[in-house]
């Protein structure tokens, strides 16, 4: 009796989820078509600010790294944080026994 209610209750709740994730769903998809319809009406304008605001802050990168050297800095980024939290797990397993 209690285990039935309990289903029926759960089952009631998933169902009020799905309903407001796909309400959410389309608000997102109504907001980002409005923001790329007005990106595409005034892509110059845009292209334009972006390139005074990153000459006015120097915000230009001069990292000219190819993809292959990017990614091997992240391989060698993963590698060396895998080592470390071995390293730390090590340390934890000696500390408890």
């Amino acid at each position: 009796m209690e285990s039935e209610k309990i289903i029926a209750d759960l089952k009631q709740k998933i169902l009020e989820l799905e309903t407001e994730g796909n309400i959410l769903r389309e608000r997102l998809d109504v907001y980002l078509l409005k923001n790329k319809s007005y990106y595409n009406r005034n892509k110059e304008k845009c292209l334009l600010k972006v390139k005074e605001y990153q000459e006015k802050n120097n915000y230009k990168t001069t990292n000219k790294a190819t993809p292959e050297k990017r990614a091997e800095y992240a391989r060698r980024a993963y590698l060396k944080k895998k080592e470390k939290m071995k390293n730390k797990l090590d340390k934890n397993i000696v500390e408890n026994n």
